[in-house]
């Protein structure tokens, strides 16, 4: 297991890879690799950002930023 924690200004809905995984600002558990991260609501900058997940824990999870 794998951790991401993706920041926005207020709380939208985390997909990744087009399933809903959790929210933004707070930990989410995805699987090891590749993986497509968008969010729900109106359109964010970026639009949606592609990372690669390894490596990581719940205290230090990969930090992907919305605006």
């Amino acid at each position: 297991m794998e951790y991401i924690y993706v920041t926005f200004g207020e709380q939208r809905i985390v997909l990744v890879d087009g399933l809903v995984c959790g929210n933004t600002n707070d930990t989410i558990g995805v699987q090891r690799g590749t993986h497509t991260i968008t969010l729900s609501g109106a359109p964010t900058m970026p639009f949606s950002q592609q990372v690669t997940v390894i490596n990581t824990s719940y205290l230090t999870p990969m930090k992907i930023e919305f605006k």
